[in-house]
C-alpha cells in the first residue's frame, strides 16, 4: 500500500491565498485537497466580512481558530461562534455569516459544493 504525504498547515507560516467574492475579500491556505470526497482549508477573514443570505448544495463544518463569527440561520436562530467553537451547516440549510473580528477558521467541506445567494 502507497502511503499518501502527510499534510501540516499553520496558521502561523502558511502560504494564504487572497481570495474574493461577492462577499468582501479574504486569504485561504489549502490543507488537503485530492481523495475522499473532502477539502479542508484554514480561512482568515477581517473585522465586517459578511457572506449573505445563502445554502450550499452539500455539507460544512467549521472550527473558529481565533476570532469571532456570527451566525443567523433561516428560522431566526442568531449564534455567536467564538474561538475553541465548531458548527455544521446542512446541505440546503440557509444562514448568513459575519465575521465580528478578524477570524480564523478551518473548513471541511465536500468539494462538490455550490453556494447560492439568496
Amino acid at each position: 500500500m502507497t502511503r499518501k504525504p502527510f499534510n501540516l498547515v499553520s496558521i502561523d507560516d502558511c502560504e494564504w491565498k487572497s481570495e474574493t467574492g461577492p462577499w468582501g475579500s479574504g486569504k485561504e491556505a489549502v490543507v488537503f485537497e485530492g481523495d475522499y470526497g473532502v477539502r479542508v482549508g484554514i480561512y482568515n477573514v477581517p473585522p465586517g466580512f459578511h457572506i449573505p443570505a445563502h445554502t450550499h448544495t452539500t455539507w460544512a463544518a467549521f472550527t473558529v481558530l481565533k476570532g469571532r463569527m456570527k451566525i443567523e440561520l433561516e428560522d431566526g436562530g442568531t449564534f455567536e461562534i467564538t474561538a475553541g467553537s465548531a458548527y455544521f451547516i446542512h446541505p440546503g440549510q440557509q444562514h448568513i455569516e459575519t465575521a465580528l473580528e478578524e477570524t480564523t477558521s478551518v473548513v471541511v467541506y465536500d468539494p462538490k459544493l455550490e453556494i447560492t445567494y439568496l
